[in-house]
């Protein structure tokens, strides 16, 4: 659904920047991070508070504070067969925490508009609209069991081709993780902040939207070393669960669903699944995304990564080129100069 709601949102832009932008009324604004980040976590019903990843950070920017890693992510996928979704991301540990920084970014092309001559409507030009966030995150331990993080996030959008088609604006996230065990965690994370006075999308003829906020709490609990199962609620109504079954050190099986309000009293259920695969740093994840309400709306994701544990790193001493190597023996390497 919220491949839908993205469409829409994307259409209901276009046609207020093609009819004159003079709109006052302060309406909603999609932000791209409900969308899902990571093949992961959209394989696992988006549960994503307490994901234990890199994607996971740029829903709950607490989740850096367990990080001790440098990783590298990306996804793509091609939503409601018109809308291009990337992303890229890249986190790595500092002295006292871990900072994060992600791009997502949505666009459509090929939008024609059109005026009425002569009693038919002809094509006029061909616009392209796109809809980006860029977000810097920073997360750290607080004692024994809990994190805490923030993100700043960059919301721009662009409408090529309209006159004042462009609009900036920016928010805050907050988060926080507790541990009460060595199986469970528990997240919370408070997603756009910021009043309307200081976070707003002002467009170039004035107009403003709203950044609305969302809270969402969630849960991550190992039943066994290598079974993971996830759970998510958020304040718009809709729920969030999966289950990770790693198997072994290279491969992981997932499933997720997730109920998604349609109306005040209406809700549907929408289902995914896909797998991971890692091997000396490397992942690649998979997802398929199932929406009952509208087939076009299902789509594949694809994710790849990378990490880099410092701490394994083996380094060695430079010796001098006059050495030679002799021999070997039992008690070690001998040396000749």
């Amino acid at each position: 659904m919220q491949n839908r709601c993205l469409k829409i949102i994307l259409g209901i832009s276009l046609a207020m920047a093609v009819s004159s932008f003079g709109f006052s009324a302060r309406a909603g604004v999609l932000d791209l991070t409900q969308v899902g980040i990571g093949a992961r976590a959209i394989a696992l019903g988006r549960s994503q508070v307490v994901a234990e990843d890199l994607a996971s950070v740029f829903v709950n920017p607490a989740n850096a504070g367990a990080l001790e890693q440098f990783y590298m992510t990306s996804m793509y996928s091609n939503l409601s067969e018109d809308v291009a979704l990337t992303l890229a991301g890249a986190g790595f540990p500092i002295r006292d925490g871990v900072v994060g920084i992600m791009y997502l970014g949505a666009g459509m092309s090929g939008l024609q508009t059109t005026a009425r001559s002569g009693g038919i409507l002809v094509p006029v030009s061909q616009l392209e609209y796109w809809d980006r966030v860029l977000m810097a995150s920073y997360g750290w331990k607080v004692g024994a069991n809990f994190m805490s993080g923030l993100s700043l996030k960059f919301f721009s959008k662009n409408i090529s081709g309209a006159a004042g088609g462009a609009a900036n604006g920016v928010d805050l996230d907050w988060g926080l993780v507790f541990e009460p065990t060595a199986n469970l965690k528990i997240g919370f994370s408070a997603q756009n902040l910021l009043t309307l006075d200081l976070a707003n999308l002002n467009w170039g003829t004035g107009a403003k939207e709203d950044i609305p906020a969302n809270y969402k709490m969630g849960f991550s609990l190992n039943v066994r070393p290598e079974i993971m199962v996830l759970g998510d609620a958020d304040s718009l109504g809709g729920l969030h669960a999966g289950v990770e079954w790693k198997i072994g050190k290279v491969l992981a099986l997932r499933g997720g669903v997730e109920s998604v309000p349609q109306s005040r009293n209406v809700s549907s259920l929408n289902y995914s699944g896909g797998v991971g695969l890692t091997n000396r740093g490397f992942s690649f994840d998979y997802a398929y995304y199932y929406d009952t309400t509208l087939n076009q709306n299902s789509a594949h994701f694809f994710s790849l990564g990378f990490s880099l544990n410092p701490r394994e790193m083996e380094v060695r001493p430079i010796l001098p080129a006059s050495l030679q190597l002799t021999r070997h023996s039992e008690s070690g390497i001998i040396w000749k100069a």
